[in-house]
């Protein structure tokens, strides 16, 4: 069997103190959250995290071999090994071209958690509104997730499973209720209007990053989906109690899915603004994926990130992926 061993280089020259850290980032490993004995940091746009815990959350292990002066990550398949004294780093015996630059907080060294990714085959995934990475076993192939599910149906999900993911992922989210409350809100108000109550929570989570906000919408508007907030830096609709607001959500889902009137007073001053039924799928609230060319999220999926919607479909990245992305998490 060929051996993997991954080496992390741990020589002065290439490794940088740090101290302080302006924002808590999260990392988890299929789900789990790792935990570390000191903060992972951002340096020049890369997010770096203990070698050692790291490392173990993936089932493999650092070694210190000091009869070569040389540190590495031992795992099933390969060797790869850094020689302190000479500044070289060998794969499988090979000397490498690539440096790999460390980082020291409190006496740990960092490692950059993409390129440790990379070496262990792991599928990475970047929450940006949460500040968690996602690390998962690779798929052989990944699979692409379906996202031709009607808004409009009953809900799947308990309370309790929707609640105990956010829980899990957030434990002290921005909300003046408890989170098995806000949860049962989201179930109620769209089991009056006929909307999956479920999904209209999983889209909250996307759209405050786990009910943590940061963004230009404020926990105290009850504005759980950005209604309103249709430009950088533009606040969008106040709400007068979470109940209120999450009414206007799925209002304003319902005005997407279906041409049915209301069963409740309309709350949702953009009611009116939406071409009725014209998303009647999860797919089709990203207007790059809709044949209307109209939806919820414009386009629907990051244009930094992809070229075209078609790239970011194959990587489960559209807006209606996403959210079906976490009601799989959250049933299973």
């Amino acid at each position: 069997m060929k051996k993997f061993f991954c080496v992390i280089m741990i020589c002065t020259a290439f490794i940088i103190p740090i101290t302080g850290q302006a924002e808590a980032y999260h990392i988890f490993y299929n789900d789990e959250a790792i935990q570390f004995p000191v903060s992972p940091v951002l340096h020049n746009g890369t997010i770096y995290a203990p070698v050692r815990e790291l490392v173990a959350a993936s089932g493999a292990s650092v070694a210190w071999h000091p009869h070569i002066n040389a540190v590495g990550i031992i795992s099933a398949d390969n060797e790869w090994t850094f020689k302190i004294d000479e500044n070289k780093f060998y794969d499988n015996g090979r000397l490498a071209d690539e440096d790999v630059l460390l980082l020291n907080k409190d006496n740990k060294i960092m490692v950059p958690v993409r390129f440790l990714s990379g070496l262990l085959d792991l599928e990475i995934k970047w929450e940006p509104q949460s500040n968690a990475v996602y690390l998962l076993k690779a798929s052989d192939p990944e699979k692409t997730v379906v996202v031709d599910q009607a808004i409009m149906g009953e809900s799947q999900a308990t309370a309790e499973q929707l609640s105990d993911f956010l829980l899990k992922y957030n434990p002290n989210p921005k909300i003046p209720i408890s989170a098995v409350e806000l949860a049962n809100t989201y179930l109620d108000e769209g089991k009056i209007e006929g909307v999956r109550g479920d999904f209209a929570f999983a889209q909250s989570i996307i759209e405050t990053g786990y009910f943590r906000f940061g963004g230009c919408v404020l926990p105290e508007q009850y504005n759980y989906c950005g209604l309103g907030s249709t430009t950088k830096g533009v606040k969008g609709l106040y709400f007068s109690s979470p109940q209120e607001g999450i009414r206007a959500q799925i209002q304003h889902l319902k005005a997407y899915a279906s041409t049915e009137p209301l069963n409740q007073e309309c709350v949702d001053p953009r009611f009116d603004l939406v071409s009725r039924g014209s998303a009647t799928h999860l797919k089709y609230l990203a207007q790059a994926l809709n044949p209307n060319k109209i939806g919820w999220a414009y386009p629907g999926y990051d244009e930094s990130k992809y070229n075209s919607v078609t790239e970011a479909y194959n990587d489960n990245q559209t807006y209606g992926q996403r959210i079906m992305t976490l009601i799989n998490r959250i049933l299973n």
